[in-house]
């Protein structure tokens, strides 16, 4: 018989032999455990390990029957105590063990028993009293195969189970019935779930039933012996993978587990490792991963375990990397899982792999969506992938522009790198940096600027090439326009889609009205008066957080007129509103309706309108005999005419209606 490997379970104490006789015969000359017995394996490890021994006549006797000293001294291999914690056993209940007559070679075992709470002293009364202890042989000095099941947890430390549906003997129903002197007030079901879920019993028994009032067979004893040690030596760790290194090109992978701890293991040639249930290489792991991992101790090595196998159940991959091709559904990337890769062009790639891409799959670039049509091939990226499916991409490109709000600029004026950090549209902050020259311009640019001034940077990857002020126009109705406030005037404006934006202004700006030819350089506190009392509709020329330039696009022509509401269609589903183009109350379920109003207007193309109404409160109105139209017009620099907030009547009650645009 093939002498097997020790693995983990040679670390441990190899206290007690299971034999009354000495010590004759090793595992691979036992004649009547033959290469095919079910147990062959079992036997033959205990075997090679000199935990359970044959007889002199060179059989193991397989289907003998083990007795209650022989289950107490396996067991104290299984528990593997201390030298001190032998002595100290023995100190203490050796004088329980002599007053039940316990023979020497069985006393330690016995005394590490009732220290550990394998036992107790009623146990072993009620053991002595069954004649489990004395030396005569009889068919009633055997216990129950539920009594080795019950130490055996119990020396594990193995609590019961609530839930027991993975039981599936047959004889279920006689399980629990050990005497209470014998084993104790325990949930035997419960412990045998559990033992089941540990590998150590069978769910479906011996030949269908657990039997659980028959002795316990030296076979028998063989395999739960030998899982209990494997149950006790091999520990399970779950938790995140942290890294993945190479020492001597031996492998090993250390994880952060729930309570934030940092495990280490080597991985081996025979460790088995699986990604969602697949086999796998140790190359095809990756940091961020979530993983299960069953390993044991050892010494003398680069990590304190050696994996024996490691599950992959959720892959949460971060990475930065180079696009080599995208597709619709899948996209493929070079790329490092090192968080101090470079974004720049010493980028190097550990693999190349290629991802399906989600349908909902969050695409940006500086914090604005991003269509990977225009993904150029020197630009780079910064994904996060779950399961082998991009969640997220953000494109960081080779030569770009990006505009954010101004948080805090590092400069040492020394050459050395600088860094700007930058809020992005998505409220996100990223670090961009300068060197030489550029780090210099860039102090003079940001020097005395608030938090949230905006900026708009031209970039090399993170790098930044030039800033300047964010440049912009703004359209809307005007709301106010104010006298110098802290040295400040301002302006505030109502956008097509309801919204109000405030800006201030410049000192000096440059004013068109609507009949002006050319714009007029003119004061800040000068334009109040160029608009007082008048209604217009303005383009705003915004140059960082001021306005430069006020241009009049229209003028109030006609407020309030009013029209007839002919027929009114509802033209959509409705839809709750979560802070989109439409402004009204957060949480109301709005519609979209189409009105054709009566007689002809040349102000309604074929007399229709349509826009967004808070439905609720628009089918209370529309209860009432007659519906109307109310509306502003505005004129503009072309003799049109601009419509604006148009709201709809019905009786003394008013609605608005909104528009997108």
């Amino acid at each position: 018989m093939k002498k097997n490997k020790a693995k983990a379970v040679a670390t441990l104490a190899l206290a007690g032999a299971l034999l009354t006789t000495p010590f004759a015969a090793q595992a691979a000359n036992f004649k009547d455990v033959g290469a095919n017995h079910w147990a062959y394996s079992y036997i033959s490890k205990l075997s090679d390990l000199r935990i359970i021994k044959g007889y002199d006549d060179g059989t193991f006797k397989p289907l003998r029957n083990v007795s209650y000293l022989e289950i107490l001294e396996l067991l104290k291999g299984v528990q593997n105590p201390t030298s001190t914690e032998m002595t100290s056993a023995i100190a203490t209940y050796g004088y329980i063990a002599d007053a039940y007559k316990v023979p020497n070679w069985a006393k330690p075992a016995v005394c590490i028993a009732l220290q550990n709470n394998v036992i107790t002293e009623g146990n072993l009364k009620a053991a002595y009293n069954m004649n489990y202890i004395n030396n005569v042989r009889n068919a009633d000095q055997f216990p129950s195969r539920e009594l080795a099941l019950v130490y055996y947890a119990k020396a594990l430390r193995i609590e019961p189970k609530k839930d027991t549906s993975n039981i599936k003997v047959t004889d279920v129903d006689s399980i629990g019935k050990t005497s209470k002197e014998l084993i104790g007030d325990v949930d035997v079901k419960g412990l045998l779930a559990s033992m089941i879920d540990s590998g150590i019993f069978s769910a479906f028994g011996t030949g269908a039933e657990f039997k659980g009032n028959l002795p316990l067979q030296r076979d028998q004893m063989a395999k739960i012996t030998d899982m209990s040690y494997e149950y006790k030596s091999v520990k399970s760790f779950e938790g995140e993978v942290v890294a993945i290194v190479k020492n001597n090109d031996v492998p090993a992978l250390s994880i952060k587990d729930k309570d934030g701890k940092t495990q280490a293991f080597v991985l081996s040639k025979d460790t088995v490792i699986t990604i969602n249930g697949k086999s796998a290489k140790a190359e095809d792991l990756n940091a961020g991963s979530k993983v299960k991992v069953k390993a044991f101790p050892q010494s003398g090595s680069i990590a304190p375990y050696q994996a024996v196998s490691v599950d992959v159940i959720s892959t949460e991959l971060s990475g930065v990397g180079m696009v080599e091709s995208a597709k619709f559904d899948e996209i493929k990337i070079a790329y490092s899982t090192k968080k101090d890769a470079p974004i720049d062009e010493s980028f190097k790639a550990e693999k190349t792999e290629t991802f399906k891409l989600d349908k909902d799959a969050t695409i940006t670039s500086f914090g604005k969506k991003f269509d990977l049509k225009s993904l150029s091939s020197r630009d780079m990226v910064v994904f996060k992938a779950q399961d082998g499916v991009v969640k997220e991409l953000e494109v960081i490109p080779y030569d770009g522009t990006v505009d954010g709000e101004f948080v805090s600029y590092t400069y040492n004026g020394y050459g050395e790198t600088s860094t700007l950090v930058l809020k992005l549209a998505n409220k996100k902050e990223i670090s961009f940096t300068a060197k030489g020259d550029d780090a210099a311009k860039l102090s003079e640019v940001t020097k005395g600027l608030n938090k949230g001034y905006p900026l708009t940077l031209t970039t090399h990857y993170l790098q930044i090439k030039k800033a300047g002020v964010t440049e912009g126009k703004l359209e809307g109705f005007l709301v106010n326009v104010s006298n110098r406030t802290y040295g400040n005037g301002t302006i505030e404006i109502q956008k097509q889609d309801g919204t109000k934006e405030s800006k201030l202004l410049a000192k000096n700006i440059n004013f068109k009205g609507l009949k002006d030819k050319d714009p007029t350089p003119i004061n800040a506190y000068e334009l109040p008066g160029k608009l007082m009392d008048k209604k217009v509709y303005l383009e705003l020329e915004v140059k960082g957080e001021s306005v430069v330039a006020v241009t009049v696009k229209a003028e109030l022509l006609k407020e309030d007129k009013t029209v007839n509401v002919k027929e009114v269609k509802r033209v959509n589903e409705g839809f709750t509103w979560n802070g989109g183009p439409v402004i009204a109350s957060a949480g109301k379920t709005y519609g979209e309706y189409e009105f054709t109003l009566e007689g002809e207007t040349t102000d309604f193309k074929d007399n229709k309108f349509r826009g967004l109404v808070e439905i609720d409160e628009f089918d209370k109105m529309r209860g009432t005999k007659s519906l109307k139209v109310v509306y502003d017009l505005y004129k503009n620099e072309t003799e049109g005419s601009t419509i604006t907030n148009v709201r709809v009547m019905g009786g003394n009650t008013i609605l608005p209606i909104y528009r997108d645009k």
